[in-house]
């Protein structure tokens, strides 16, 4: 979008200069276009291939998606923080914040990828029919799911307004770099929507690791009506992944981070450690969370730490979290040990646990109380905690969403899940940590480059939640 800025300067130059009406019309010479180059299946391929990469950079899905999303929320402690990272716990950020530009950067160059690809489609020969629908139901999936983490991050929550008629994020449907304006939220999840449901007619069903199939996407549309509140459709896309998809729900809570993966993860980002340069996933998230060769960047805080150990049968409460006593002396620190498991991972950005916990929150919202409680207690009993048994739709819904903040802790969720919880419950006065759900301060400021290149864009409102 910079770009963008620099060929409007040219343009509005040469128009100043006699003759140059001319020179607009000549393509440049010796200058190969992105969507020109673009000529076989195995360039499309290769765009594609490049699409995942940067989903799974450390700037993205590898660790900032997260990272920026609970430090806003309850989750963290503020021990140790610094810079841009401090900026958004404090829900302070301005403009030049690194990492609002590192998500808002990224994650347009991720649909700017999606895009040549699709485009790339209309033209390219040479594709099975097969593998056209592949590729094509990839980069749909790929662009709705980036769409969503950058309007979750940069906006405020589909609800927050009765008609949804309030700022979203530009939405990028085409391999322009042409300036836009920002959509509203309706029309932003309308988009992702409509990507996902044709995606799922399109994708295979047969797992891959590290690419999307017809069961991410599915379990992705669960996810965004669930966020929606639209508890029928959560209900019958989180269904149809837990009954019929080829993942089998993992015994063993640890293998959820691990080099080899797990049967549980829908859609995991592959990782091969140094091996191969480039294919390495989730270093953001080893700096920022794991423990394995001492204290890690960021701690707990005392408030999660609670209400893990609420039970301390809890096998996430003695797997994944650990007190210490610092060298200086109390108060203890509460250091995450959920990704010690190596120096490197595949990331499991969807996994089977999620999908049963919309499943179970869905189907108590419609009173299938037994239905939900089979979900709920496969959570529960994998974490060594008994039966939960209460028919009482509220208290299953409530046992749910406690259930979701201890198995998706430092996954990125909680910020999400407690705005929709405000405008589900209709509790306005909802507060995280301290500041209500709604302050401009749980959103991400629009960076620098963005305002200063794109005329169009207005910027959220800045000051924090004070």
């Amino acid at each position: 979008m910079r770009n963008t800025a620099r060929y409007m300067v040219v343009i509005l130059s040469c128009l100043s200069i006699a003759g140059c009406e001319k020179w607009l019309e000549i393509k440049p010479k010796n200058v190969l276009l992105a969507e020109d180059a673009i000529t076989s299946p195995a360039a499309v391929q290769k765009v594609l291939t490049g699409a995942y990469d940067l989903f799974r950079d450390d700037n993205f899905m590898g660790g900032e998606c997260w990272v920026a999303a609970e430090l806003m929320t309850d989750n963290l402690s503020s021990d140790g923080l610094s810079g841009s990272y401090l900026a958004v716990y404090n829900r302070n950020t301005s403009l030049f914040t690194q990492t609002s530009k590192n998500l808002w950067n990224t994650g347009y160059t991720i649909i700017y990828r999606c895009n040549l690809v699709l485009d790339a489609l209309k033209k390219v020969p040479g594709f099975t029919p097969q593998e056209l629908a592949r590729v094509r139901g990839e980069a749909l999936c790929l662009r709705a799911w980036t769409h969503l983490e950058l309007v979750r991050l940069f906006a405020q929550p589909y609800g927050y307004t009765a008609d949804n008629s309030h700022s979203g994020i530009p939405i990028r449907i085409k391999p322009g770099t042409e300036t836009l304006p920002r959509s509203t939220v309706a029309a932003v999840y309308n988009q992702i929507l409509a990507d996902l449901n044709t995606a799922v007619q399109e994708l295979p069903a047969d797992m891959n690791k590290g690419q999307v199939n017809v069961w991410a996407a599915k379990g992705l549309l669960a996810r965004v009506y669930f966020h929606q509140g639209d508890f029928v459709l959560a209900y019958k896309n989180a269904k149809d992944v837990v009954e019929n998809s080829p993942n089998i729900f993992e015994n063993n809570l640890t293998k959820r981070f691990g080099q080899g993966g797990s049967d549980d993860n829908i859609f995991e980002l592959s990782s091969t450690g140094n091996a191969k340069p480039g294919q390495s996933s989730g270093g953001r998230l080893i700096s920022a969370f794991s423990s394995e060769n001492g204290r890690p960047m960021m701690l707990y805080s005392s408030d999660f730490f609670n209400a893990a150990k609420a039970d301390t049968s809890d096998l996430r409460y003695k797997n994944w979290l650990k007190v210490t006593t610092p060298a200086a002396g109390p108060p203890d620190e509460y250091w995450p040990t959920k990704m010690n498991t190596s120096s490197w991972f595949s990331i499991p950005v969807m996994h089977l646990a999620e999908i049963k916990l919309i499943y179970a929150e869905s189907a108590a919202e419609q009173s299938k109380r037994i239905e939900a409680l089979l979900q709920l207690n496969d959570i529960r009993n994998r974490a060594g905690l008994s039966d939960y048994n209460s028919l009482n739709n509220t208290d299953i819904v409530n046992e749910v969403r406690k259930q979701r903040r201890l198995e998706m802790a430092l996954e990125g969720n909680r910020l999400h899940d407690l705005k929709r919880q405000a405008i589900r419950d209709n509790n306005a006065g909802l507060r995280i940590r301290n500041a209500l759900w709604n302050c401009p301060g749980l959103i991400l400021a629009i960076p620098a480059d963005e305002m200063s290149a794109n005329p169009k864009m207005v910027q959220n409102p800045l000051g924090g939640c004070n």
